[in-house]
């Protein structure tokens, strides 16, 4: 994370970024463009959300990705649920009825996704990833919140949507001794509507699950 003389911090990853900007998900580069606060709508194609505060986008083609699509990583290992690398899928729409195979929901077949080319799995991008990315364990935020490993056998319980924790890490409330599968659910408990209402939702949180 960058850290300017203002007390503004920035993203590694996204800081990066360098326009133009080639994705393989585009044939011709994307240029940054700074969104208004309302009204500039701009639909990432990556995920279908509108994108907040910026996005890379191409404005002959109306194609447009925020900064998490936009970083994604092609390739990435999963070795709990696949021994292979998944990959992932942005040129072609899922045709017909797709499950994914973590959180066992149907398939948004506009949106990207990871796949196995070697057994066919398809896995939604929240699923591979959650939604802490490119942290470290151990490390903490709100003063009493702490990223734990998930690592062992049996997988707890998340305090807010009751389904088990499939992600990589698990957010520690240690003041009230709560455990959290995403930060979604974490900002959830907090009581302000418009700081987790611009989060993603995990897929596994939509509908209750035994895995």
């Amino acid at each position: 994370m960058y850290r300017d003389g203002h007390g503004g911090n920035f993203d590694l990853i996204c800081s990066s970024i360098t326009a133009p900007f080639t994705h393989g998900s585009h044939p011709h580069p994307l240029f940054y463009l700074k969104l208004a606060r309302y009204g500039d709508l701009k639909k990432c194609q990556g995920c279908g959300r509108n994108a907040q505060g910026a996005a890379l986008g191409c404005i002959k083609c109306d194609f447009y990705l925020d900064f998490r699509c936009a970083t994604l990583p092609t390739k990435v290992g999963l070795p709990r649920y696949d021994d292979h690398p998944l990959t992932l899928c942005y040129d072609e729409e899922a045709s017909g009825k797709y499950w994914r195979d973590i959180c066992e929901t149907e398939t948004n077949p506009e949106t990207w996704y990871y796949t196995c080319c070697d057994c066919g799995v398809t896995l939604h991008v929240l699923c591979v990833l959650g939604d802490i990315r490119y942290a470290k364990y151990g490390g903490k935020f709100d003063d009493q919140v702490e990223l734990l490993p998930n690592d062992t056998s049996s997988r707890p319980f998340c305090s807010n949507c009751h389904r088990r924790c499939p992600g990589n890490f698990i957010l520690n409330e240690s003041e009230d001794d709560q455990l959290f599968c995403s930060l979604y659910c974490f900002a959830q408990t907090i009581d302000t509507e418009y700081y987790w209402s611009e989060l993603r939702c995990p897929p596994w949180a939509l509908k209750p699950n035994t895995f």
